[in-house]
């Protein structure tokens, strides 16, 4: 019995590891710039900008001259790309938590 208590303890703290985790990956994500990196030529000058879908339209917003922010965007999204697959996989981990807590 004392096994199942310190296991049971164990999950627990692990379940609010987990809550915590996703807390911070959250905050991290409303930080994050959505959508994909465009780079538009428009004479000699190339310009930087999102684009993302909000609803059923595409939104394309300026970012900048890419040689000023490119390389910057491109980072910030291939983060938040990292970020939401980690909120993926903490969400699946918490359902194997919560089901053993279960049993």
């Amino acid at each position: 019995m004392a096994e199942r208590n310190i296991i049971a303890l164990m999950l627990e703290e692990e379940l609010d590891r987990n809550a915590r985790a996703q807390a911070a990956y959250a905050a991290e994500l409303d930080r994050l710039p959505r959508g994909s990196v465009c780079v538009k030529t428009r004479g000699s000058r190339a310009y930087c900008y999102l684009k993302y879908r909000d609803g059923q339209r595409t939104v394309t917003q300026y970012a900048g001259v890419a040689l000023e922010v490119e390389e910057d965007l491109r980072a910030r999204v291939a983060r938040r790309k990292e970020v939401e697959a980690a909120i993926k996989q903490l969400k699946v981990e918490k359902r194997y938590i919560e089901k053993a807590l279960a049993l």
